[in-house]
């Protein structure tokens, strides 16, 4: 292109980087005179896409060449028509940039070998360097993985995995202490710490380790208990609403629905919703039906696993099958597996189990 047709910009560089507006004056604007800098007014490049080259064109493109050159191909001569594709040189004037401590940290930085009589100092990339696999530079002469392949060796699976028993009765006992102990709202909240000493009951992973079965065993211990605690605080605020209603010589307004599967279809979630009714109860009524179902829809029986007496059954009949096969406990447990036991023969473990039954059966029913 012709230097009289070139178009520049009508701002200058420094106030197109920054986003100001520029006052466009030749040959230095106002803010790079009044900032004292260098005020340069670059060339427009062309709209649109680069016009295509025409078949058998041939062009010398320096900027092309000299890329190819840096990056050790050279053109193949017998080429007749355009550019033909790049041949790899040979291995002396194939380099690869050097790569510094920074880039591999400790990771077999002494398998590169620098040539430091061959390096550049015109400002651009640093001496070329090549990757020697000798045996006397510390290299194996059968390993063929350079260090930057070696960052990315997948790791070793471990033996026994790490579970998350431990975090997740965190969260539930986290959980527990933040309830506010109304009925019915809280239910749900019990329901999902009990589902989660379930789940950690049945971890595989947990009795493959002797510290993480031990821990497993209290673990499930602390979150039963505190489990029973608040069952404790739900059954006395609903005392507290019963007084209340009592003391105050009314009647407490509550729902209730029809749950029969051949109805469940009918149930809208509006305050019209034809499967339920209101009905008033007095304070002793209220107080019956609310104990009665926590009592039912988390205390449950030993048959419901889903139920708190039902995940502590199937706690003491793995505790129980833990101590009756002495060598299989033992190559589990390792040391301990010797859970010391009282003068009447009841261990550490099934102690502990009795004791939060004994917590249910206290409860004010």
């Amino acid at each position: 292109m012709d230097s009289k047709s070139e178009k520049v910009h009508l701002a200058c560089d420094e106030c197109r980087s920054r986003k100001l507006k520029c006052s466009g004056e030749r040959p230095q604007c106002s803010r790079c005179r009044i900032e004292t800098m260098h005020c340069v007014y670059s060339t427009q490049k062309r709209m649109g896409r680069p016009r295509k080259r025409k078949k058998g064109e041939v062009e010398d493109d320096p900027d092309t060449d000299s890329i190819l050159y840096e990056n050790g191909y050279v053109p193949n001569a017998s080429a007749s028509n355009g550019y033909a594709m790049p041949e790899p040189a040979t291995s002396d004037s194939y380099m690869i940039p050097p790569f510094s401590e920074r880039d591999f940290g400790s990771f077999g930085i002494d398998d590169f070998a620098f040539d430091s009589s061959r390096q550049q100092t015109n400002g651009h990339a640093n001496g070329p360097m090549q990757h020697t696999n000798a045996p006397g530079n510390g290299h194996n002469a059968g390993q063929n993985s350079s260090p930057a392949q070696q960052l990315w060796t997948p790791p070793v699976p471990q033996e026994n995995p790490a579970c998350a028993c431990l975090s997740n009765a965190y969260l539930a006992n986290s959980n527990l202490q933040s309830l506010t102990h109304t009925f019915p709202f809280v239910l749900p909240q019990i329901r999902a710490a009990i589902t989660t000493a379930a789940e950690i009951m049945e971890c595989e992973y947990c009795p493959k380790d002797p510290g993480s079965a031990m821990q497993n065993m209290f673990t499930l211990a602390t979150l039963l208990t505190s489990t029973v605690d608040h069952l404790r605080k739900i059954l006395s605020s609903i005392d507290d609403e019963a007084t209340k209603v009592e003391a105050s010589g009314g009647t407490k307004r509550f729902q209730m629905g029809d749950d029969s599967p051949g109805t469940r279809h009918m149930h809208t979630g509006t305050p019209d919703c034809p499967a339920r009714f209101p009905i008033e109860l007095s304070s002793n009524e209220w107080r019956s039906l609310a104990k009665n179902v926590v009592k039912s829809q988390i205390v449950g029986t030993v048959e419901d696993v889903t139920t708190l007496l039902g995940v502590i059954d199937r706690l003491n009949k793995r505790q129980k099958m833990w101590h009756a096969n002495k060598e299989k406990t033992s190559q589990m447990l390792g040391n301990f597996s010797k859970c010391a036991a009282d003068e009447n023969g009841e261990y550490t473990c099934m102690r502990m189990i009795r004791m939060i039954r004994e917590m249910i059966d206290v409860l004010e029913w």
